[in-house]
């Protein structure tokens, strides 16, 4: 039998969202696990083109590094927003054979949220709180309803 382990997450949103991700990345690093590239604590993109256009490309980097460095990634889409970074982040993350849990009805708007490998939905982060256990066991990222 394997062991059950914590997990390393990276947990997408909207830049304007940020405080409703890290309510969600909270929830999970207080249930002990590791979040892999937290994005909300980048700084405004400066004026200038040559400046703007360094730190975007690095913050892609640094993204989609989160994402691969993930077991799990955790989208929050409880908003009607274009969640076009946190969509391409879900591409990779689909793409890599990462596990995805999504967080709000938007993420309907993405053909990805339909993939096989979206283990867990749910409507709110309150749900998502209250109704989940996050877990690894055997390599395997897992949900286990609290009873």
């Amino acid at each position: 039998m394997g062991e059950v382990s914590l997990v390393k997450i990276y947990c997408a949103g909207k830049f304007g969202e940020k405080v409703a991700v890290r309510r969600v990345m909270k929830i999970l690093t207080d249930a002990g696990h590791t979040i892999t590239h937290d994005w909300t604590v980048e700084e405004k993109l400066p004026p200038d083109v040559v400046g703007r256009t360094a730190m975007l490309t690095q913050y892609a980097v640094d993204d989609t590094q989160g994402v691969l460095d993930a077991d799990c990634y955790v989208g929050v889409f409880e908003k009607d927003l274009p969640y076009k970074g946190s969509y391409a982040e879900l591409g990779v993350a689909v793409g890599s054979g990462i596990p995805v849990i999504l967080i709000g009805e938007y993420a309907d708007k993405c053909i990805l949220a339909n993939h096989p490998l979206v283990i867990a939905r749910y409507d709110s982060i309150k749900e998502f709180l209250k109704d989940q256990k996050l877990f690894r066991y055997a390599g395997e990222v897992r949900i286990k309803g609290v009873e």
